[in-house]
């Protein structure tokens, strides 16, 4: 895998784009008031030292400018009293200083977590506005782990930056103060600890960044071993495969493991790494001062403030490590989630009619601009007609479905209802209500029938009982549990014939004015579909009915039927569709269920 080098410039620029304005405003108030977080921290270890300052100087003020000045200030006070008087003011100090951090750890914490639930919901949202073109070019297991999993690397990163931001600021003011007391020592201590620190980081963060990269990678690949398993449960059941499933997922699972265990263990080296460095440099510098000094009781105020500052410098930097490492591990999201934030369906509210007729004109369609499914093809659906569409596998019968239901819009040609208005991305969603859809794969949730009828729209009982009837499935139904009926994950507790007719309940529930069957009887037995088809037929002769299928005894009773062949359309004589059903249903040799578009 190729790696890329880390540019904070195109991070922040792709990571401003996942911000709202809003967002950006609430994240200014928590910089401001991390701002003050870090005064406060400043202060509170400056009243340390110089606590620890008037205890030292137990015998009087000494020359310490600032104890004369504070005792100045006490008055009448005896030294022990002045002790007492700062060290309670350093216990309020440090209950309001737990008071601050503890609000601005809650406000922050609010806020990234409504970040994650607007991500999480932004990337929802974006791809159910995927057109069906962009929908069908993208992988299942891609999506899941955008949507899941991106979402909270995403939330991740932008929790990292704050906090390295707060401690960024703490570390600084703290820093300063320290220059102020001895900017030599602190200069002798910064160069050498930066050196050595930067030399570790530059060969850390280029690992973290690669196993960032492959733990993606082997994620992706898990979910779509598991994806590819269960969707296709009963042909590894058939092949014998559970083992060769099984293989494939320990070998992805293994590797995601060494590289998450590779990626903890780096994760916690720069917090050992920097203690074991700061620590020996400040034992270095203890010893220096201690040679240098004249009387050893006026550096422990000065060492007091090293130790202190080094105290809390560790926690900060094992923050800011542990929040770049976790940046540069999931910089790799900023590019997955563009797919789910640029190219997604604008469709208008505009609303159109459907009275006579739907005119074809001139209709072109293309995958790829090389390969052209449909040219120049015309043709008229009466309202309240029956139409059938057949021919070879691969011809272009589905992706007509699909461009008269408003799935694909034409490349070329247009399709005018009623003469009045040209089907667009303008009145689509109101072209989309009217149909009624049906497809060969079936898919029925883990639920009761009547939350499969309804998917997610306004529910009614009586127009649930309406379609089940129309569909010849009520009676069935009444035996068991009726509406409440358990139809498993898939419909596995229904038979084909039954799963068909809870999906034609599905199509008419919401009384479409078009019913569009896409090779939806092509799995079931000759029988079945015959059953089905003929309750289908003697529905409210009010729908336009649009037949997509292979098999003669479909499209018998629709009143014209177009064969597509060669990305053209032609009109099929009746009566030499009819010769050839007789045909092919007395020939012993060629059963009943013969491909229209494979006989001479």
């Amino acid at each position: 895998m190729s790696q890329k080098k880390f540019s904070a410039i195109t991070f922040i620029q792709k990571l401003r784009v996942l911000l709202s304005r809003r967002d950006k405003i609430a994240l200014g108030l928590i910089i401001i008031a991390t701002i003050g977080v870090s005064f406060v921290e400043l202060t509170n270890l400056s009243l340390t030292m110089l606590f620890i300052s008037m205890i030292t100087n137990s015998g009087g003020v000494g020359t310490d400018k600032y104890l004369q000045y504070l005792f100045r200030l006490t008055g009448p006070l005896q030294h022990s009293q002045a002790i007492f008087a700062v060290g309670a003011c350093l216990l309020v100090f440090y209950l309001f200083r737990c008071v601050v951090i503890f609000s601005n750890t809650y406000f922050m914490q609010k806020f990234m977590e409504n970040r994650r639930h607007a991500l999480t919901f932004q990337f929802l949202q974006n791809y159910l506005h995927f057109s069906y073109k962009e929908y069908t070019n993208q992988n299942p297991a891609t999506i899941s782990k955008l949507v899941f999993t991106d979402a909270t690397n995403l939330f991740a990163i932008i929790s990292s930056c704050i906090i390295i931001f707060s401690e960024l600021i703490t570390f600084s003011l703290i820093y300063m103060a320290l220059v102020f007391i001895s900017w030599k020592m602190t200069a002798v201590l910064t160069f050498l600890l930066s050196i050595k620190t930067i030399i570790f980081l530059k060969a850390l963060s280029r690992k973290m960044s690669e196993y960032g990269r492959l733990s993606a990678f082997h994620g992706r690949n898990i979910g779509t071993i598991f994806n590819e398993s269960y969707r296709n449960f009963k042909l590894v059941k058939l092949f014998g495969h559970e083992k060769y499933i099984l293989s494939r997922f320990a070998k992805e699972n293994k590797s995601l493991i060494r590289v998450n265990v590779i990626r903890n263990i780096l994760s916690q080296s720069p917090r050992l790494f920097l203690e074991t460095i700061a620590l020996g440099l400040l034992v270095g510098a203890v010893m220096y001062v201690v040679s240098q000094a004249a009387t050893f009781k006026h550096i422990i105020p000065v060492l007091a403030m090293y130790t202190l500052a080094f105290y809390r410098f560790m926690p900060s930097i094992t923050k800011i490590m542990d929040a770049y490492n976790q940046i540069i591990f999931a910089t790799g999201t900023l590019d997955l989630s563009k797919n789910l934030i640029y190219q997604t369906e604008t469709l208008g509210n505009e609303s159109i009619t459907f009275d006579t007729a739907i005119h074809v004109k001139g209709l072109s369609f293309a995958y790829q601009p090389t390969k052209p499914v449909l040219s120049n093809i015309s043709f008229r659906i009466s309202k309240k007609s029956r139409i059938a569409f057949i021919g070879e596998s691969g011809a272009g019968k589905s992706t007509l479905a699909d461009i008269l239901m408003g799935f694909y819009l034409p490349e070329k040609g247009s399709i005018n209802i009623d003469g009045r208005q040209q089907l667009s991305a303008e009145n689509v969603r109101s072209w989309r209500k009217k149909i009624g859809y049906i497809p060969q794969q079936i898919y029925l949730c883990d639920g009761t029938v009547a939350e499969n009828i309804v998917l997610g729209r306004k529910y009614d009982e009586k127009k649930i009982i309406s379609s089940l009837q129309k569909a010849n499935i009520y009676n069935f139904l009444m035996e068991k549990d009726g509406l409440e009926t358990k139809v498993g994950e898939g419909g596995v507790l229904l038979s084909g014939g039954q799963m068909q007719r809870i999906a034609i309940a599905r199509a008419l529930y919401s009384d479409p004015e078009i019913l569009v069957l896409d090779e939806a009887t092509s799995a079931l037995d000759n029988a079945t579909e015959i059953n089905i088809m003929n309750e289908i037929y003697s529905l409210d002769k009010d729908k336009t009915l649009i037949v997509i299928a292979h098999r003669l005894s479909t499209v018998l009773q629709c009143e014209k039927v177009y064969k597509i062949e060669n990305q053209n359309i032609e009109l099929v004589d009746k009566k030499d569709l009819y010769q050839q059903f007789l045909s092919i249903s007395q020939a012993p040799a060629i059963p009943n269920t013969q491909n229209l578009a494979t006989r001479p």
